[in-house]
């Protein structure tokens, strides 16, 4: 995240950032308790109530976190002054999800041959450019957190019926009237974007909405300078309420 985030700060300065490591998903370890979608969200909650008790603060999130970011919201609503969602899914399990044909904008075979087998399937899965230089940002912004994650505790919990939040954050009792931007991938054969534009619009009246061509899941990274017109645009919108 901090990749394609920071920039974004250097031309919209005076904001405190706070990257948080999942657990389970980076160096912080997922503890023996820690079951379900629900459990970790009670983690950031605790983790928000400690860094910024009694704040307000502004939501970023990328793919699972953009999940956790609405379950905060959905707690937090009268503290949360704009949020953030990057290839967001909904409250719902993997085979529920409507999803465009799995589709490769471009295949450098030679560079393919190169990789050794774990990140290349990482890479073919998330990514819709198989070229160098997709690689290079891949291996550079991505590929280190996978290597990371722990893959046992993230296949056994949210492949056993444990990924959707118990709260339906999907259908709250009103409407979120904060600066929104959720930003969604063509060709996102992991999260899709119909769902997305049909139940998230009627959630934030203040959103702009954008699918993005010639890219899938990693449209930070794919698409880079769209990314950052659209979440700097965000950034002021949250900055000028």
């Amino acid at each position: 995240m901090k990749a394609w985030l920071e920039p974004l700060f250097e031309r919209q300065p005076g904001w405190r950032r706070i990257y948080v490591d999942i657990p389970g998903m980076g160096q912080s370890p997922a503890e023996s308790w820690m079951k379900s979608s629900d459990d970790l969200l009670e983690v950031m909650l605790d983790f928000v109530e400690t860094i910024v008790p009694d704040q307000s603060y502004t939501l970023a999130g990328m793919s699972y976190g953009s999940l956790l970011a609405r379950g905060l919201l959905h707690h937090h609503r009268d503290r949360v002054n704009g949020i953030l969602l990057i290839a967001p899914p909904l409250n719902q399990r993997e085979g529920e999800r409507n999803l465009p044909d799995i589709i490769v904008l471009e295949r450098d075979e030679g560079l393919l041959a190169e990789l050794s087998e774990e990140p290349r399937g990482s890479f073919e899965t998330l990514a819709v450019w198989h070229n160098r230089e997709n690689w290079e940002k891949f291996e550079r912004e991505i590929w280190p957190g996978r290597e990371q994650c722990d893959r046992q505790f993230l296949s056994g919990t949210f492949r056993e019926r444990r990924y959707p939040l118990s709260t339906d954050i999907d259908h709250p009792e009103r409407p979120f009237v904060i600066p929104t931007l959720i930003l969604t991938g063509k060709q996102d054969a992991i999260c899709g974007y119909q769902d997305s534009w049909q139940t998230l619009m009627g959630l934030f009246p203040r959103a702009t909405f954008a699918v993005l061509d010639g890219t899938g899941h990693l449209l930070p990274m794919e698409q880079p300078k769209m990314f950052q017109a659209l979440a700097l645009d965000w950034l002021e919108r949250v900055d000028k309420q």
